[in-house]
């Protein structure tokens, strides 16, 4: 697997939106949470837009930049292109399911590092309900789920890479593979994205040299992981 490697990047801003059952997790740190789904919209999509647009006037009040990178999980990233319409901000749309806010940050700290320019902002959002339409049932063909079953998140998050240095700096990354070892069970993605999960972390400590003791937390969208 490829890894990289940075000099010069940080994370100069941020701003971030939970919705409601995010709300009563471990993470407290959030700018803003969600009351019910809806956002004061009358569908679930047009809440996920306001979420993005949200994110983006609070960062565009304290800071400049000119390309946006991101992606959400609707249709050819539709909620994105109805949300930075009228941003009149270069935008280049990613897609990576789970894992697409990491695949931003990799892509806009490469823009950094090389000094193509001097701040991205990375943009990436999720809504339950929309994508429970998009990838399972609509809530309102009242499907069965299983007694266990994942479930997709609810929020929203925006930050500023730049080469303003800051408390926060983005060292390296590493590129993960496609890893399937036969996983049916459609409602346990947790089982489906683990191997891949594994293999990337085993890589990046390969690759760059370094133990589970360099860190003080590993992060995935899995499990929290204490070294």
């Amino acid at each position: 697997m490829v890894s990289l490697r940075y000099e010069n990047v940080y994370i100069k801003d941020w701003f971030s939106i939970a919705g409601p059952d995010e709300a009563n997790g471990n993470i407290k740190n959030i700018n803003l949470y969600l009351k019910d789904y809806y956002y004061g919209e009358k569908t679930f999509e047009k809440a996920e837009i306001k979420m993005q647009k949200t994110v983006i006037n609070n960062l565009l009040q304290k800071n400049e930049f000119d390309l946006i990178i991101g992606g959400d999980l609707s249709n050819q990233l539709g909620v994105m292109n109805m949300s930075l319409k009228e941003t009149n901000k270069s935008f280049l749309g990613i897609y990576n399911a789970c894992s697409t806010f990491n695949e931003g940050l990799i892509l806009a700290s490469l823009f950094v590092n090389s000094n193509k320019t001097n701040n991205v902002c990375v943009l990436t959002s999720s809504h339950m309900l929309t994508s429970e339409r998009q990838f399972r049932f609509p809530n309102e063909y009242n499907s069965m789920k299983s007694q266990a079953s994942t479930i997709t998140a609810t929020g929203a998050v925006g930050a500023i890479i730049s080469n303003v240095p800051t408390n926060y700096k983005i060292t390296s990354a590493t590129i993960g593979s496609v890893v399937d070892y036969g996983i049916k069970d459609v409602s346990n993605m947790g089982a489906v994205m683990a191997p891949a999960c594994a293999s990337v972390i085993a890589s990046h400590l390969y690759n760059l040299n370094r133990t589970l003791d360099d860190y003080n937390l590993i992060l995935t969208e899995l499990f929290l992981v204490k070294a």
